[in-house]
């Protein structure tokens, strides 16, 4: 299920960036997104857990991709 990303993820969301990038992005940084008035941030969740993630804004007509990944399990 595809859901609208939200702060309540964002601990899985960490535990996915960290394992898929050797320069992760931090807590700050995933922060700074949720409450960015263009921010458009999405997870696919298999029950409760994360499996995937996509971070981007929404700016005129056009998605500018942020950041993307998902969990290795799953890839």
């Amino acid at each position: 299920m595809i859901v609208s990303a939200s702060h309540k993820y964002l601990e899985q969301i960490l535990a996915i960036e960290r394992a898929s990038f050797p320069k992760p992005w931090s807590e700050y940084d995933f922060q700074s997104d949720f409450n960015n008035k263009i921010s458009v941030n999405w997870v696919y969740l298999n029950n409760t857990k994360v499996i995937a993630y996509l971070f981007g804004w929404h700016v005129m007509d056009e998605y500018h991709l942020n950041n993307i990944a998902v969990h290795f399990d799953f890839q």
